[in-house]
């Protein structure tokens, strides 16, 4: 899947970047008053806060890195002419689900449930969830990244839907306080075959066995190599743009696509998704990384009954204290290399990754 950076009013491709790594790198330090590539020149590092990418209106975006906060959501999704014309000629059904997995972790990670609507239409951007509607369009949060690199999957489903499976999760979402829900690691399926009971005389259901579209971006943190990850906006699309085309569209604070000259919404065959790293800390996301990071004993304990409750509360709580677990038995290990450490520069670097393990233990039990 091609991606493309959001550089000050330009959209670049990810292989020039790499190719022009050096050059972005010096115009960045002020050696080089212009920036040239194929879609368009720059000739302000005031048009590349962070590395450019477009700051929300006052609120620029804040750097992230090694032992920072970090935040993904989801800004805007574009469908094309993914979804099937629907029966009678209304819309289809919707799924838009993420997943996040460290660099070192081999085993699959379970979808996070962003954006679940009943009927959307060809060439109309989805949008997030309404107040009145489950769903969430946050992906991610980490108070402080202990990973030196992550891997981002977005996708987007379509089929039919019916009253009675929108009712099912959303009974999910509410017994777990509003955060994303988690399916299972076997492609769109919610962990019980009894949820599909509910829709199955009807017509297909909405979890087919694959995809129409996934996205898989690597977010580099702390790796040799260009330093491409930055944050800001990254826009995601199903299959390569034209350099007519992408010197044409911009992404502005809304982190929507949009036409330079007319200001008018992208409205072609190539879907898309937007999403936004930033590297603020936010207290009201603080519980966002514990359920995420643990989100695969879900597939485990989740119990799904017919009428599509389940009593989540328990199982969330578990798994905090099991994600707490976890960072405080590495934070132990570290503090042992601390100690032991040969120069004060693997130290240094020792007691960063050591408080950034610390911040991410919730329970007072755990604390070190």
């Amino acid at each position: 899947m091609p991606i493309y950076y959001a550089l000050g009013n330009h959209l670049i491709a990810k292989d020039e970047l790499v190719e022009k790594g050096e050059a972005l790198k010096r115009f960045r330090e002020g050696k080089d008053r212009r920036f040239e590539f194929r879609t368009g020149v720059l000739e302000s590092k005031r048009d590349i806060a962070t590395f450019s990418m477009l700051s929300r209106g006052n609120q620029p975006f804040i750097e992230i890195g090694l032992g920072k906060p970090l935040t993904i959501w989801i800004s805007s999704v574009y469908p094309a002419d993914l979804p099937p014309k629907g029966l009678f000629g209304g819309g289809r059904g919707a799924l838009v689900s993420s997943a996040v997995k460290s660099w070192q972790s081999f085993d699959m990670k379970p979808r996070a449930l962003n954006i679940l609507k009943q009927a959307v239409k060809r060439r109309v951007a989805i949008p997030r969830p309404a107040a009145t509607e489950e769903g969430t369009p946050v992906v991610f949060y980490s108070p402080a990244l202990v990973d030196r690199s992550l891997t981002l999957t977005v996708e987007m489903a379509f089929d039919n839907v019916d009253e009675a499976f929108f009712a099912a999760v959303g009974g999910i979402f509410g017994s777990a306080a509003g955060l994303p829900v988690f399916v299972s690691a076997a492609p769109y399926l919610l962990a019980a075959s009894q949820l599909f009971k509910i829709g199955g005389k009807i017509g297909n259901s909405l979890f087919d066995s694959r995809a129409e579209f996934q996205a898989t971006e690597t977010i580099n943190i702390d790796l040799p190599g260009p330093d491409l990850t930055a944050a800001g906006f990254a826009l995601l699309t199903r299959s390569e743009m034209d350099e007519k085309t992408l010197a044409e569209l911009y992404i502005p604070a809304t982190g929507e696509v949009l036409n330079k000259v007319t200001n008018a919404p992208y409205d072609g065959n190539i879907p898309y998704v937007v999403v936004a790293l930033d590297g603020r800390a936010d207290a009201s996301l603080i519980d966002f990384k514990a359920t995420a990071a643990s989100a695969a004993l879900l597939q485990q304990f989740y119990n799904i009954r017919e009428d599509g409750q389940t009593t989540a509360d328990i199982l969330v709580d578990a798994m905090k204290f099991y994600n707490d677990f976890r960072y405080r038995e590495e934070a132990g290990k570290v503090k042992e290399q601390i100690d032991k450490a040969d120069t004060d520069e693997e130290k240094k670097k020792l007691e960063e990754r050591y408080k950034a393990l610390v911040k991410n233990i919730q329970s007072k039990e755990f604390q070190p």
